[in-house]
């Protein structure tokens, strides 16, 4: 049976990338409990009905917390625990992260070996400016940042709904890393409303606000 060429490259590639996730999260480190989500993992034990949890002072600041991340979480967490889902959520969100960040730089320069070495740099995690681009620990932001690399992905190639919709939905999980991507959309077109027309526009800012 002849396989296509293609398909064995999107294989070879996938597993490159798989090998690179586990170097990144090898050489990056993961904590669980550390810093701020040792005090959004009791939210996390709230949800699973921990009575002992459920009755934290922290529990009083759940309703400005705008976010589903927790809810979602809950549901493999009964079944796997919360430390198993947790880290098996973190390594699929780092590798899908890397998979994105190679279709992106492929899009944006055309060649192959390029992809490859943007994501190599990805690897040297240490920021000289805000924060790092890995974080080693799961949190909603590593969770939504490889979904809106696909937002950003799709838009490139002509997709402009879908992006909307993504990024609508990344908004009740992570409405600090959503937002930006949104206003880069926006701007786009803003800058190039003749290309796309005002009922596009409207369109999609219907979706996205429905959503989030």
């Amino acid at each position: 049976m002849h396989v296509p060429k293609t398909f064995l490259n999107s294989i070879l590639c996938f597993a490159v990338l798989f090998v690179i996730t586990i170097f990144s999260v090898a050489i990056n480190g993961y904590f669980f409990g550390y810093s701020s989500q040792g005090s959004f993992l009791i939210i996390q034990n709230a949800e699973l009905g921990n009575d002992l949890f459920q009755n934290d002072l922290i529990m009083k600041f759940t309703p400005f917390f705008y976010t589903y991340f927790y809810k979602i979480m809950a549901i493999p967490s009964k079944i796997f625990g919360i430390q198993s889902t947790y880290f098996i959520s973190y390594f699929m969100s780092i590798f899908f992260f890397y998979i994105m960040a190679f279709y992106l730089a492929k899009t944006l320069f055309k060649k192959t070996l390029v992809a490859y070495l943007s994501v190599l740099l990805l690897l040297v995690n240490t920021p000289t400016i805000g924060a790092e681009i890995i974080f080693n620990l799961f949190v909603q932001r590593v969770l939504i940042l490889p979904f809106l690399l696909l937002a950003i992905y799709l838009f490139l190639n002509g997709r402009y709904i879908l992006p909307f919709i993504i990024v609508g939905l990344g908004m009740n999980l992570h409405v600090t890393t959503a937002l930006p991507v949104f206003f880069m959309f926006i701007l786009y077109f803003a800058v190039f409303y003749k290309k796309f027309g005002i009922w596009r526009i409207i369109r999609s800012l219907v979706i996205f606000v429905a959503l989030s």
